[in-house]
């Protein structure tokens, strides 16, 4: 008998030591002291709380359900209370409302703990659930070719299921926007092919983060854009809402990725060629010289990296080098003839789509135009060479007007005044690729661009409202609630620069090219003013350093310039003032 009872002490005694143990233990998750869980006919998805820094949560409800369909999911044994109501497993949330702030609390050692807790709900876009195996994001994050399997969930802005289904890895994707910003683009292999929200089946998908746009429009408006004005293979994209293990990641544009398929770049490829049918992209040459990248190289430094890294052997990159060195050669003569091989540049590209693709980068300023990301594919190894698809606009169109001051102007000519990207400087100076491109921008672009302008982007600017508001709170701090701004921004920089592009190469009106060098940046600033008017345009970006500057002045000369008086050539200039000290 009193064995018995210094058994029944000892495990009483055991049992406090677990229960105190779990009770500190829960009580550290100040975090996530309770889930929601989303109920639907198909499956239950677990929601987690997020956590501002200072001391809100939110949830982000999914715009496809309504709060009665989110329940309650307790993680810890304490009495938790939200607007003086006890929280208990299973509790809907019909009784809230979204953007309300409530109160709740929980004891934590003893001591009660208020918190703030607000429901947000996003509206229009389809919703992306991913599980990785692990549970975890730590191992994806340490490294961008990090990968994880796991587990996929695709719901439609009106709510049905697209998509259920195991993928086979999941990681970073992407160089600046990868390692500049918190929030990360990715890069989904599915276990089989599938068709995503209607745009064609595939395995592998993109999900880009925009973090660079505050719009969240750039880049699928320019891939729509590309695809109307016919140049081939533009990939399609549908925004969505991602839940990364739980938690709310922000919205996304979930895009095709550019690679050869049948439902992609679907070209031909005839084993028997040399070099087969490929797609290159035109990369910055310290970005792939030195990498483990398969790429060729240019006399000029023109670097090319192969879509597919296992798609050739040294022979066939012979091969290859060689052909887009004759091409370069061709381009970078007077003549247009390579040399070497007599052949003429017309017979070398596809004209049609190489203007068009030029046309893409300058009509829309992007600031990475026709030099990264930029992509040609080749059919069964010969020429010609075709231009495209379209890729990577989250730094056109002005980017960051609003937040940056670091010479996005609409009136100036990026490539045609820059040889910054030699082959389009040159090309632009040829006859018959010039004429060729004002054709198709007075014959398809013009058309379009009213459309994109007066339609397009006021419809999504509606559409994105509530996904974007709630992206903004995830990620506040990276270019928080700019919005609406850099949305009318972007439509009168494209009013601005469709004027202009439309003056040049329509109407014949001269401009003058103004070039700056503002002295402490590294990097010139160009404009192109009307022939005959002044430069009252040239103001110091907001974010100069100068602590006072004394004016204009020409670099050729050293003579101070009077930005009130008429200009009537091309002029080079600087700003003379004193810099403030690091």
């Amino acid at each position: 008998m009193k064995n018995k009872i210094i058994v029944c002490i000892l495990t009483i005694f055991l049992l406090i030591i677990a229960f105190w143990g779990l009770y500190r233990e829960e009580a550290a998750k100040e975090t996530f002291p309770f889930e929601f869980c989303v109920v639907t006919d198909e499956n239950d998805i677990t929601i987690q709380l997020w956590e501002d820094g200072n001391n809100c949560f939110y949830v982000f409800v999914p715009g496809y359900i309504s709060l009665e369909q989110i329940e309650f999911k307790k993680n810890t044994f304490q009495k938790i209370e939200i607007a003086n109501v006890a929280l208990e497993d299973g509790m809907t949330c019909e009784s809230f409302q979204l953007n309300v702030p409530y109160s709740f609390c929980y004891k934590r050692y003893g001591e009660t703990v208020c918190k703030e807790l607000i429901f947000l709900q996003s509206s229009n876009v389809a919703t992306m659930y991913i599980e990785t195996d692990s549970g975890s994001m730590e191992h994806i994050w340490e490294e961008k070719g990090n990968e994880e399997s796991g587990n996929v969930m695709l719901y439609t802005a009106d709510g049905r299921l697209n998509y259920d289904g195991r993928m086979d890895s999941f990681k970073g994707r992407g160089n600046a926007t990868w390692s500049q910003y918190a929030k990360k683009p990715y890069l989904i292999k599915l276990e089989k092919e599938a068709d995503l929200l209607d745009m064609g089946s595939g395995q592998k998908w993109v999900l880009l983060a925009n973090s660079n746009d505050s719009t969240h429009m750039r880049n699928k408006l320019i891939y729509d854009f590309a695809g109307k004005v016919n140049l081939p293979y533009s990939p399609d994209s549908q925004w969505v809402d991602i839940y990364l293990n739980g938690e709310y990641a922000g919205l996304y544009l979930l895009s095709e990725k550019i690679e050869m398929d049948e439902n992609r770049v679907a070209i031909e490829d005839n084993k028997e060629s040399i070099t087969g049918s490929y797609i290159v992209s035109m990369e910055l040459y310290e970005r792939v010289v030195g990498t483990d990248e398969t790429y060729v190289v240019t006399r000029t430094g023109e670097a090319f990296r192969l879509n597919d890294p296992n798609q050739m052997n040294a022979e066939q990159l012979q091969v290859l080098a060689s052909q887009w060195q004759s091409l370069e050669n061709a381009i970078l003569a007077e003549d247009g003839v390579d040399p070497v091989t007599g052949m003429h540049y017309l017979d070398m590209i596809d004209l049609d789509s190489w203007a068009r693709k030029y046309l893409i980068e300058e009509v829309f300023a992007n600031r990475d135009g026709c030099a990264i990301s930029q992509y040609f594919y080749c059919i069964n190894g010969d020429f010609p060479i075709y231009a495209g698809p379209v890729w990577d606009y989250d730094g056109s169109i002005g980017a960051g007007g609003v937040v940056l001051s670091n010479g996005l102007v609409a009136n100036r000519e990026y490539f045609n005044a820059s040889k910054r990207t030699a082959w389009f400087y040159t090309l632009y100076r040829k006859e018959e690729f010039y004429q060729r491109m004002v054709e198709v921008y007075e014959a398809e672009f013009l058309p379009e661009l009213q459309g994109l302008l007066e339609v397009e982007i006021p419809a999504y600017k509606e559409l994105l409202t509530d996904a974007v508001y709630n992206n903004e709170i995830r990620w506040a701090g990276m270019q928080a609630h700019t919005f609406e701004a850099e949305v009318d921004f972007m439509i009168d920089f494209m009013n601005d620069r469709q004027e202009m592009l439309t003056d040049i190469w329509v109407d014949d009106v001269e401009y003058c090219h103004i070039c700056v060098d503002p002295g402490y940046s590294g990097k010139y600033l160009y404009y192109a003013v009307k022939k005959g008017e002044d430069l009252s345009i040239l103001t110091l970006p907001e974010d100069t350093p100068y602590v006072h500057y004394a004016g204009w002045y020409d670099k050729n000369t050293d003579l101070p310039v009077d930005i009130n008086e008429p200009v009537y050539e091309d002029k080079f200039l600087y700003i003379l003032g004193e810099l403030k000290t690091p």
